[in-house]
């Protein structure tokens, strides 16, 4: 039996030309999550504290 191709090593190149808007998108989605979870993560202290 052979082994099915690797998709995650040819999934970066699905795209020859990769659109740099998705990367970024993903990119701010990620940063945004960070914030939001800080944001939330010192509101739970802040009102802890209290």
């Amino acid at each position: 039996m052979e082994h099915p191709p690797r998709r995650t090593e040819a999934a970066p190149n699905a795209w020859p030309q990769s659109p740099p808007s998705l990367l970024m998108a993903s990119a701010w989605v990620r940063v945004a999550g960070a914030l939001m979870l800080a944001a939330a993560l010192w509101l739970a202290v802040g009102w802890a504290l209290k």
